[in-house]
């Protein structure tokens, strides 16, 4: 028997939609919630071949060497790597260079492989929004991937000599998987940012191991299957169909993905995997046709590329045509991008060869020039281009402060917990003042209300954050809840404690949607979280997003079906001058802020004094 060689080519197919739903994750969390899990099946199938290759090597008598395995490697991943920071360096110099905060060492972290603890020992998070993210938070993966490469190569050279039987050793590795699980069950901790056990090798090591040890379990081999493919392709239906509910289910924030459910989509992932490689059926065989797979062999520029159109064009979105704001436009961007990452450095297509030098001296680097042809006259001065950008930008990023930066995210988070504390307060001092009842049958029969006596929450992102101090000197008996990159899926959690502890009043204002959107049940299950009688205001959002218009159209809706919910049409109300807003374009400023709150004051009032919302006042 010999072990299979041939390129999987249905592999390519699984990898381009695993970059897909990794990228769409970003894009719409709300819908591919669990499209973080791509990195996964990456891990995995990695796992599997790298178990493959080696467990052959080690049937043939070959000897693992660790070192030859591993510049193979680094051969592969980082001349696109470096392509992707020379061409982001001349980008950044000319338009954006307040993303070159840190450059050097989110550089220098990613070619040489610790960038994951390197943003760990930062304290960054993968998941919150961030006010100045990196343009290469997504590296990370790179770094976790060769690190699991390593350790894997150190096991099959000096442990797997100790097994005589296969089966034992790769029981070893599974073993050796659920550790890496128990680490990330210990380090998790219910309700707090999970970037620690995400990133971390030592939470993250079982995927790689999972996929090697089955392999030693039931190593690959060339085998010819009878006529009946029906059970095999039930059971690749079967193990397909729940690694796709998975990706749509599963959350990045929920405990059971880190208390096991991400290391069961991993075991459903790897039998996936090896029952597409072992079996010849018409699944295997559609996900081996010819286009999905050129595509896939896109995956890993796509991944490089995916992160900084993503938060280059988000991040400034009110500065760019409406035209580059559209999903479809971007993820076409990001295809052409890697469409020609890939043939400058494919291995058989590749244009320009790496390393572009023979040798480092000026003697023969003015031989390669006179001796070159045109062709590579143009390559070598490529080359020289993007490490003249890069080390310019690295000169810049040394004279650039990132105190701007820092002090605004600490702002942010200082007066986010200034305001759980001071709803705190309010909430205790508010519960005994309930006196008799007949304070209100003294009342007037119709109640006036104004700003001063209105109990109403205030529920939102960063804007409400950030006018927390107004709404308070407008609404003294208000409570007011704000959270940099809070999204309406993810806030119930924070609406039910709040419920519970007594901050919510009868009149709710959500100011929620300019951070991504979200589907009809969660905007139903957040609406159902409250009582019937209370009042709900949709604020609808002003943010040139692709996401905005079904937003906005959702909250409409909503308000036209249930009595006791009102639009404020914040979005076909305010004002585009530009002084309103901080320099990015979004965020409104302090005078912007303040001409929002006029807004809301002024249609809650109405709301509440007249029955009825004016969606037709200027702002």
């Amino acid at each position: 028997m010999t072990f299979m060689t041939k390129r999987y080519q249905q592999i390519d197919t699984l990898r381009f939609i695993s970059i897909l739903f990794i990228i769409m994750y970003h894009y719409q969390k709300f819908r591919y919630s669990g499209g973080f899990l791509g990195v996964n099946i990456f891990l995995v199938i990695s796992g599997i071949l790298l178990g493959i290759k080696l467990e052959k090597n080690y049937f043939n008598g070959e000897e693992v060497t660790l070192f030859y395995n591993l510049k193979r490697t680094i051969q592969k991943l980082i001349p696109p790597v470096l392509f992707v920071i020379g061409l982001l360096s001349a980008v950044l110099l000319f338009f954006r260079h307040e993303f070159l905060t840190n450059w050097f060492m989110q550089t220098f972290s990613t070619v040489f492989f610790f960038n994951n603890w390197y943003q760990i020992s930062q304290g960054a998070s993968y998941f919150a929004e961030i006010i100045q993210p990196s343009l290469l938070t997504h590296l990370w993966y790179l770094s976790l991937y060769v690190q699991s490469i390593i350790v894997i190569q150190l096991l099959f050279k000096f442990v797997r000599p100790l097994f005589s039987r296969r089966h034992y050793f790769g029981y070893t590795l599974i073993g050796l998987s659920l550790l890496s699980l128990l680490t990330m069950v210990l380090l998790f901790k219910p309700g707090s940012d999970p970037t620690r056990v995400y990133y971390g090798t030592d939470t993250r090591l079982f995927s790689m191991l999972l996929g090697a040890g089955l392999v030693c379990i039931n190593p690959l081999y060339r085998s010819t299957h009878g006529k009946d493919e029906i059970r095999p392709l039930l059971l690749q239906g079967g193990l397909l169909a729940i690694m796709v509910v998975m990706l749509f289910m599963i959350e990045d924030s929920s405990t059971f993905t880190y208390w096991g459910g991400m290391y069961l989509f991993d075991i459903v992932t790897a039998l996936a995997v090896l029952s597409l490689l072992y079996y010849d059926t018409m699944i295997q065989r559609v996900l081996s046709f010819r286009a999905t797979t050129i595509l896939g062999r896109l995956s890993y520029p796509m991944y490089l590329w995916y992160y900084p159109v993503y938060i280059g064009l988000y991040n400034h979105a009110g500065q760019l045509p409406a035209f580059f704001l559209h999903i479809p436009v971007q993820l076409a961007i990001i295809l052409g991008l890697s469409v020609g990452t890939y043939f400058l450095f494919d291995k058989k297509l590749g244009i320009v060869k790496f390393p572009p030098f023979t040798s480092l001296s000026l003697t023969t680097l003015k031989e390669d020039w006179l001796h070159a042809s045109a062709r590579r006259k143009i390559t070598l001065s490529s080359y020289a281009s993007l490490l003249l950008f890069f080390l310019i930008s690295l000169g810049v990023s040394a004279m650039q402060s990132d105190e701007v930066a820092a002090g605004l995210e600490a702002t942010y988070t200082q007066r986010h917990e200034d305001l759980l504390e001071q709803n705190q307060q309010r909430a205790t001092t508010s519960e005994p003042t309930e006196e008799p009842e007949e304070a209100e049958e003294t009342q007037e029969p119709e109640h006036i209300y104004t700003a001063e006596n209105v109990e109403v929450t205030f529920f939102g992102d960063s804007t409400v954050l950030s006018g927390s101090e107004q709404f308070y000197d407008r609404f003294p008996l208000a409570t007011v809840y704000g959270e940099v990159g809070l999204q309406l899926y993810n806030a119930m959690p924070q609406l039910n404690a709040m419920r519970q502890s007594g901050q919510l009043h009868d009149i709710i204002v959500f100011s929620l949607g300019a951070n991504g959107g979200f589907s009809n049940d969660h905007l139903e299950q957040l609406i159902n979280q409250l009582d019937d009688d209370t009042k709900i205001f949709l604020l609808t959002t002003h943010v040139s997003r692709p996401w905005a218009a079904d937003v906005n159209a959702q909250f409409r809706q909503m308000a036209e079906t249930h009595d006791n919910i009102y639009l404020m049409d914040w979005a076909n109300n305010f004002s585009y001058e530009g002084y309103l807003y901080e320099p990015d374009g979004i965020h409104l400023n302090y005078d912007g802020i303040s001409v929002w709150i006029d807004f809301i004051e002024s249609q809650l009032l109405d709301t509440l004094n007249n029955g009825r919302v004016d969606n037709n006042s200027n702002a």
